[in-house]
Formats: structure tokens, sequence, C-alpha cells
């Protein structure tokens, strides 16, 4: 399937704020100034023209997608007022000008990507006169080229007024301004150029794969595919977004750069990043920095904020090995519930080249788990030490931060641990086991936990689903709710087999006693696979619930 358009960075265009920290934007706007494009000099010996490539991406917005280029020369090259006029009509013009070149053999397409060679055989576009088509090998990227006509730069076309409105085709114009391209998918492009119209257009004629090509169909129409995004392609990055929005990163010191339009609300950005690379990005809508939404790997962007943290959108060129885990995130919509909300999935390193059955531990609080108490991190450390074995970390945030007394608690008008016990258990679980065939599906290889009354539900969820949880954590938990029902639960209640318990709390305060009152219940009723650690001193936070929950998840599932 071939895909048809010209695609010019003329004018870039995006409202947007400093980005120094990768932040979510502030006052102080940084645009960068408008492109220089490189104009051809007059040439009439043919010789390479001056025509070093433009290197600044920033642009300055508008509304129009408009720009006049500036020229590299005093003023425009005048043409034979014959040839001018010649060029508007398509006929030859009656002077003593280049061989008749309205009727002459070819075009040559030269440029940036083949240093602006005139005598490369390989440019050159056969025609009748009028018009001219030919295969072309084009570089990934952003590329500057004219068109000369009988290969010579005495006459030649550059990009037209209207050019930067229409990516399926573009206008020309006589000795006109460079016309830059951002090529997305490097290989064979068939230009096809019409002179008496004074338009050309390009279409894909190589091999692409699946998402490249859905990536071209969707700049042809305008419209963002629905991809996975970026698309990636050993070192070449295409980012795009199905709607007006600039790009920050970290492969360029997190300054606002403007995207390419297409014509329609999506916009693309074409970048030649290294191989086997990491790299952390942000879109920007105005003066807003967020994720990706159609990435699904993130990185908290290590700005510290009250209450939920924020993302980077992490990218990973072809042939990474990751040695540090990784961290994916997608949409669960419950129906138990009737919300919807993001969970986490902390992948240990080297998961994707692993094939060996792998244990599942979920943890609830899943955004401020990894923004505010950094478990993702003494995963990495547990991991890095030796003490934990492959697994995968499932962190479930709440639809809503109010919502989480409700869903965490039981027993009082509101409580909705049962329904959100059902939900992770009947629901998640079993979207999890199919999304990761890696994860085991057997209750000895399933965990829960949670801090406060994370750890409340943990155990809540443990005991209402016996056949899906055996290993059950608690960090600080709230267990005096209810009267202390749930200690009272577990030490009355039925003997389980097959369950390994861990509970934490810092001293003295930090739930400390209730904490001891459940781990007495527990061993006095035989569950003896536990074990209990007090933290003196700390306190009810999460930096240390953080700093202990690598030998947590080291005990629920030992290397």
């Amino acid at each position: 399937m071939r895909s048809v358009f010209l695609v010019l960075l003329g004018v870039l265009f995006v409202g947007c704020s400093s980005a120094g920290d990768g932040g979510d934007g502030g006052d102080d706007p940084r645009l960068g100034e408008a492109g220089v494009g490189r104009d051809m000099a007059e040439a009439g010996d043919a010789t390479v023209p001056d025509a070093t490539p433009s290197t600044d991406d920033s642009a300055t917005p508008t509304d129009s997608f408009v720009e006049d280029v500036p020229r590299l020369v005093d003023g425009p090259v005048a043409l034979d007022t014959a040839v001018s006029d010649a060029a508007q009509d398509g006929q030859a013009p009656d002077v003593d000008a280049p061989d008749a070149w309205a009727g002459g053999p070819y075009l040559t397409v030269a440029g940036t990507f083949n240093e602006w060679d005139l005598a490369a055989a390989d440019a050159r576009l056969a025609g009748d006169g009028n018009a001219f088509a030919g295969e072309v090998e084009l570089p990934f990227g952003e590329i500057e080229l004219k068109f000369a006509v009988d290969g010579a730069w005495d006459v030649n076309y550059g990009a037209g007024d209207e050019a930067a409105h229409a990516p399926r085709s573009s206008g020309l114009l006589a000795d006109g301004p460079n016309i830059r391209v951002a090529v997305p998918v490097a290989g064979r492009w068939r230009f096809e150029v019409d002179v008496a119209e004074e338009r050309f257009a390009l279409t894909f004629a190589g091999e692409a794969s699946a998402a490249q090509q859905a990536l071209l169909d969707g700049i042809e129409a305008g419209v963002a595919p629905d991809i996975e995004a970026p698309v990636v392609a050993g070192g070449d990055v295409v980012f795009f977004s199905p709607v007006l929005a600039g790009i920050g990163a970290d492969f360029q010191d997190w300054e606002a750069a403007a995207m390419v339009p297409t014509g329609g609300e999506m916009v693309y950005a074409p970048r030649a990043l290294e191989p086997a690379s990491l790299y952390h990005y942000k879109l920007i809508e105005g003066d807003v920095w967020h994720d990706d939404p159609r990435n699904p790997h993130v990185a908290w962007d290590s700005i510290e904020r009250p209450g939920l943290g924020d993302f980077n959108s992490v990218v990973y060129t072809e042939g990474y090995i990751d040695e540090i885990g990784r961290l994916e995130r997608f949409r669960f919509a419950s129906e138990t519930l009737g919300n919807t909300r993001d969970v986490f999935v902390w992948l240990s390193p080297r998961w994707i080249e692993g094939d060996a059955s792998a244990p599942a531990l979920y943890v609830h609080d899943g955004n401020e788990s990894i923004t505010r108490g950094h478990f993702d991190l003494a995963l990495h450390q547990a991991y890095e030490a030796q003490l934990i074995a492959p697994i995968a970390v499932v962190f479930i945030a709440l639809a809503d931060q109010d919502l989480r007394f409700a869903e965490y608690t039981y027993s009082e008008a509101g409580g909705l641990a049962d329904e959100y016990a059902d939900a992770v258990a009947l629901e998640l679980v079993p979207i999890i086991e199919a999304r990761y065939p890696r994860i085991e599906a057997h209750p000895d290889w399933r965990g829960i936990t949670g801090a406060s009354l994370g750890g409340l539900v943990s155990f809540h969820a443990a005991w209402r689903h016996p056949a899906v949880w055996h290993r059950i954590g608690g960090q600080s938990s709230s267990f005096f709710w209810a009267d202390n029902e749930m200690i009272s639960r577990w030490g009355d209640g039925e003997l389980r087999e097959g369950l390994r318990f861990y509970l934490d709390s810092g001293s003295p305060a930090d739930n400390h006693d209730v904490t001891v009152l459940m781990v007495d219940a527990l061993r006095d009723r035989g569950y003896l696979d536990l074990r209990h650690v007090v933290d003196e001193g700390a306190v009810h936070d999460w930096i240390p619930w953080g700093e202990r929950f690598g030998a947590a998840v080291a005990w629920l599932f030992p290397r």
C-alpha cells in the first residue's frame, strides 16, 4: 500500500513553555526563532550551491503555518522575463536560455540528502516537458531539496506560497525557497512533478512495517493512527500526536520543539536517535506538559509534588537491553466498580528476553507508591542485590483519590472494599495474566500488599478470595478499623494452608500496636510462615514504606 503526501517544515508550530526540568510548564514561554531556509544562490555554471541544512528545530507559533523563508542572497535571483513567463504556462521560452527547459528531458531532485549533487543519476525525474516522475532514495528525518531543470540551477523550482498547507502535494515556485521535508520512513520515494500546474507530490514506494504504514496513512489523512506511539525502526523514531502539540525530551535538553503539521489535526516529529538506548519525553499542549497517552512505557518525572506525581513517556530504541526494569501503564475499566483507573506494571530487568515463570505482586495506591514511595526504585535495588528473582509488580492506582477511603474500607456506609477486592481478583488478575504470559497463574505465585488502609484491604481481599492470594503483606496497616475486626477475623477464623505473611510498621506510633496484635493473632492461630519488621522511629509516610518495600518483596517471593 502506498501513502501519498508531502510534509513541509515551513512553519512548525506549538504553544509551549520552559522545560528545563522536564516539568509541567511554567509562566515563561520558551519559543525558538523561526527556522532559516537555505535558498539556492545563482549558479549559472551548475556548481553545488551553498546550502547547509538548517539545524534550528524551533519555531514561533503561528496560525497560518506560512513562513517567508529568509534568503542567503541579497535579493531574488532574477530570471529572464521570457523564462519567468514560461514558468507560468509551461511553454518553452523564446530566448537564448538553457536548452528549452520546459521541453527538457529531465528534472533533478537535489538537496541536503545528496549534497546538492546535480549529477546524481538516481535523482533524475524523466518527463515530457510538463510532467516528470521518478523514484529517489530519501533518508529518514528533516531534509531540504529543490528541483533543477536539465541538470543546472539556471532554472529551478522551490517551495510555493501554499506549500505548508498541503500535506499530500505542494505548490512550486520558480527560484523559490528550499522545500523542507520531514521524511518519516527512509527508503524509495516517488516524486510526481507538474511544472504546468506548479505542483508536486511524494509517494512512499518502499517497504514499510505495519506500524510505519499506519503512520504513513495517518500523515496522509491528517489523523493520528490508532497504534502504539512512537514508531521505532532502529534508532529512527517518529513521535506523533492526534492534536496540535510540541515535544520536549532529554535528547534535546528538554527544550520545547515544534512538531510537523500534516494538514489535519495530527502532528509528528521524526528524530534520529542512538540505537539501543532509552529516552524520556513529554508532549506539550499550550503550556501543559504531559506524558504520551499512546505510549505505555512511562517513568516518574522526578519532580516532587504534593499528592499524585506525573510521568514522562519512555522510548526504547531497537537493541536496548533493559538492566533497570521497566514500567508500563494501561487503563483498567472495572465493571464491578463502574470506573476506570491507571494500572502500572513494573517488570524486572530482562523480562522481555526471559521466558521462565514469574510471580506477580499487586500493590494498592499505585500512583503514590511510585511517585512518593519510589517502590520501583526499591525493586531495582533489591533485584540488583539479588534479593528477588524476576517478578511483575502491579501498582493499582485509584480512579479518583477521593475514592480511597471508600474502596479500602468496609463495615460502614459507603464502604466498597468487597467490590474493590472482587474487581482486583476477578477482573484485573485475568487481564494481567493474559497480558504477561510469564506470570504463573497460581495462588502461590500471587501476592497482594499495601500501606495503611492499603494493608487493611489486602488482608480483606485475601480472606475474601482465598483461591487467588497466598502471599499477603501489609505496611503500617490500619488494623484498628471496625474495632480491630480484621485481627479477630484472621485470629478466630478457619486456618488456611499455604499462606505466607509480611507485616511491618514504625515505632512507637505508625499503627505499631495493632500490627503487633495482628502478628500475635496470626501466630496463635497457626500461621507461622510470617515475618514481622519493626522500624524504630519510622513515621507513617511513603518514604519509610518505600525503604522497607524491597525486603517485603524478598520475603513474600524469595529468590
